[in-house]
């Protein structure tokens, strides 16, 4: 799997409206979406939040067919959207032209501004044209399209003759972009640019046009009945707010608390916004002026309910792909210990509990105390023999089980025999349907990516019948996966920053952060309760809080309990994880532990020996 095919082939920003409509899944996020209240969507990228935007528009919601909640949603959704994509592309033109340009104050940002200004006009125009082709037979449209045409015409005051259609509208618009370019030409040439040199338009702002549009919208179709049912209100859905010029993103959450009854805010951003100066002019208040819906799993409830997700979001794939006939347990089987164990302890009862002799855990507890001093030191204390573990209080087997299994099992597969114990076969660490929802972490486009790699080994035996794929299979695939995640997060064009005459990589922190669990888990003495989650620390240099806002919106760290959306402090004094879609390549459980200060494990004698450590205070 390729970095391009992993992040790009299922990116939402490339799917038309009917694509998403027609293959979506709706999830609880997206039933507080559809509320009439201003909403700010969060989460890293690939999480679905252009999806969910993109289906509240009336071609995505037309496209989407056979159940019975499309319809209901169809007919009650409380708005009409109009959706907006942010371009990386501007926020970065925008910069290179107040840099060839700085002795301008104000001219990137003026420009900027009427760049994202006849964006919005377009889009609104595109919604409006999608909702009389949805709702209007052939013969109407052609009269009603003139109808509004002109009266969009008129109060927008464009210079005619134009041709009364939304097209002739749209490209009307787009020729302003190539003027802005003209503009943006002549102030690079000249080094110079008079005031008096901007057109008219450039100061009416976004807000006056498309509330004047809507309205004109309304006066042409408030008697059609296929608009009768149905309010006048409307959801504005700005996606990738983090992406979007500064200006742009402090306007937009200023509009947060505003009380407009005809337009809400659809806001998309990822899990932290990080306010700073601007922070005391914030004055809408989460809940009351505006909805967080967060979209990433951060606790284990949330996690049940991506996992019901994904079941349905695979199963589709496999409909897709094989059959509708074939599920995904028949398939990948499950993620239960014994489907590994039954190969490594053969003698093992499959009917004993964890803490009776012969069980699968015994067997473990055993084998592993003869590699490991520290475990057995650990089990000796507990008033466990080592030599046959057996645990007669069933309240200390179920809290040893709990605690320490999945350690035992990752301690036994990776620490290296040391010449007195047995020989042993390794232990896959990922394989079956649970861990494959899990390690893709909430994040649609990687599972998706990660079952389409898996189905290319599916293969029937001798008499037809589909067989489930080996978990050695698995295991392989999900670690490459995990491999070309971690490579796509060091790659990416903004993961190296400057500090003095040293360059940090994002990807190459969170390497120094996985070895330093991997340390405490493995290589360290026993412990039932290692860290493996981190705090960023006021001791951090900011720079490294530059590289980890972008490791929360690639979705390569997890931001756990969140408390704030919006934040003056951004990530400081939050607690963090590596996303579990990175375990299978540091060899990591993918459970929470302890919490640990990040400047400590950057301070550590690992982060030491790698180079890094002076780098960083």
């Amino acid at each position: 799997m390729s970095s391009k095919f992993l992040y790009d082939t299922f990116n939402a920003r490339y799917l038309t409206f009917e694509e998403i409509g027609s293959s979506f899944i709706p999830n609880k996020q997206f039933d507080e979406l559809i509320k009439n209240n201003h909403s700010l969507l969060m989460g890293p990228r690939g999480s679905g939040k252009t999806t969910m935007l993109k289906m509240l528009t009336p071609l995505a919601l037309e496209s989407w067919k056979g159940s019975e909640k499309a319809k209901t949603i169809r007919e009650k959704i409380p708005f009409y959207s109009v959706y907006i994509p942010t371009d990386i592309q501007w926020k970065r033109e925008i910069e290179q032209v107040e840099k060839e340009v700085a002795s301008l104050e104000g001219f990137g940002i003026t420009i900027s501004k009427e760049i994202v200004n006849v964006n919005i006009i377009i889009s609104l125009c595109k919604t409006f044209f999608d909702l009389i082709t949805t709702k209007l037979n052939k013969e109407e449209f052609l009269v009603k399209e003139v109808e509004l045409s002109k009266e969009l015409v008129d109060v927008w005051k464009l210079e005619k003759p134009i041709t009364p259609n939304l097209l002739s509208i749209q490209q009307f618009f787009l020729s302003r972009i190539k003027s802005i370019n003209k503009l943006v030409n002549k102030a690079k040439n000249s080094k110079s640019f008079d005031n008096k040199d901007y057109p008219d338009y450039f100061f009416e702002g976004y807000y006056d046009p498309i509330n004047e549009g809507m309205l004109s919208f309304e006066k042409v179709f408030k008697d059609h009945p296929a608009f009768s049912k149905r309010p006048f209100r409307w959801a504005l859905c700005f996606d990738e707010l983090e992406i979007a010029p500064k200006w742009l993103q402090d306007e937009l959450l200023g509009h947060l608390r505003s009380r407009e009854q005809r337009i809400v805010y659809k806001l998309t951003t990822s899990p932290i916004i990080s306010l700073s100066e601007e922070i005391q002019k914030f004055e809408a208040q989460k809940d009351n002026d505006y909805k967080i819906i967060r979209i990433w799993v951060s606790n284990n409830s949330e996690m049940k309910e991506w996992n019901k997700f994904c079941g349905r979001l695979i199963a589709q794939r496999i409909k897709r792909k094989l059959s509708d006939s074939i599920t995904p347990d028949l398939l990948f089987g499950t993620s239960d210990e014994e489907r590994s164990f039954k190969d490594v302890f053969p003698n093992a009862s499959k009917v004993a509990n964890d803490g009776q002799k012969y069980s699968y855990a015994w067997h473990l507890y055993r084998d592993l105390a003869l590699n490991d001093l520290s475990f057995k030191k650990y089990l000796t204390l507990k008033g466990i023999d080592p030599e046959n573990p057996i645990i007669e209080n069933s309240k200390l087997a179920d809290e040893v089980t709990r605690k320490i299994k999945q350690i035992a099992i990752f301690r036994y597969t990776l620490i290296k025999p040391d010449g007195t114990g047995r020989s042993r076969k390794a232990i896959p660490l990922y394989y079956g349907i649970t861990d494959l929802c899990e390690i893709s972490d909430g994040n649609p486009r990687i599972i998706i990516g990660l079952i389409d790699q898996l189905l290319s080994l599916s293969n029937n035996d001798a008499k037809g019948v589909i067989k489930t794929i080996p978990i050695n299979a698995q295991a392989k695939i999900i670690r490459q996966v995990s491999k070309e995640f971690w490579e796509l997060i060091s790659a990416h064009p903004d993961a190296n920053v400057i500090t003095g005459s040293n360059q940090l990589n994002l990807g190459k922190l969170i390497k120094n952060i996985a070895d330093y669990f991997y340390n405490k888990l493995i290589k360290d003495d026993f412990k039932a309760d290692p860290v493996n989650t981190f705090i960023i620390d006021y001791k951090v240099n900011t720079k490294i809080h530059q590289l980890f806002q972008l490791g929360l919106e690639l979705g390569a760290i997890v931001y756990l309990d969140p408390s704030e959306g919006i934040s003056d402090k951004g990530l400081l004094n939050k607690n963090f994880r590596l996303s579990y879609m990175l375990t299978p390549f540091f060899n990591l459980p993918k459970r929470e532990y302890g919490h640990i200060s990040l400047s400590t494990i950057l301070n550590s004698e690992n982060a030491r020996n790698s180079s890094i450590q002076g780098k960083l205070f």
